[in-house]
């Protein structure tokens, strides 16, 4: 029968111990294949708990996430729109203060001599009826030729009315003369941010 050589960390094991009968070397195999995976078993065991543990807490435990508030571009819009508001006004009566009480009257329009003759109030140059209409259109209520041209002549809110009719209403900037192809432009980038 051929002897079995066996050899511990470079060194035989029969000069570490010199007595082992197979049985005993054949023990001593065995227990160690045992401590190893055992060993091997608690390392799988605790890295497993481990990636358990981190999973779970991270799906149970979400951080806040704290987005940032969208930037209110309303008040920007609105400073928009009242700059064409004023360049159409500016255009159409130098922009005039209220206090002047502006009428003029339109000697270039076609039509019959009565048509002819319409006055137009106010920074905004507005007729009764223009200001009656949008008026109808934008808050469903009928007002006076009185009311109309109150509201005509008092510049705030002409240019409140004139502001919810050009970006409210579709084509009411055309209701002007110095709406030109560049204020036009202007409007429909303006209606496309808000």
């Amino acid at each position: 029968m051929k002897k079995i050589k066996l050899f511990y960390n470079g060194a035989r094991l029969k000069d570490i111990y010199p007595h082992a009968t197979k049985w005993q070397v054949f023990k001593y195999k065995v227990r160690k294949f045992v401590n190893k995976v055992v060993q091997m078993t608690i390392l799988t065991t605790i890295l497993s708990v481990v990636v358990a543990v981190t999973f779970f807490i991270g799906r149970y435990s979400k951080a806040d996430i704290v987005l940032a508030d969208e930037p209110n571009y309303s008040e920007k819009i609105d400073a928009l729109k009242l700059e064409v508001v004023d360049e159409i006004a500016l255009c159409e009566s130098t922009n005039v203060s209220q206090d002047k009480a502006l009428v003029k009257y339109d000697n270039n329009r076609k039509g019959t001599l009565a048509q002819k003759n319409i006055p137009s109030f106010g920074v905004m140059q507005f007729k009764v009826s223009t200001v009656q209409m949008f008026w109808k259109q934008l808050y469903d209520k009928d007002i006076t030729n009185y009311e109309a041209t109150l509201i005509a002549l008092d510049n705030t809110k002409a240019k409140n009315l004139a502001k919810d009719a050009i970006f409210g209403l579709t084509g009411a900037v055309h209701h002007w003369t110095c709406a030109d192809k560049s204020i036009i432009d202007k409007v429909s980038i303006i209606k496309e941010l808000s």
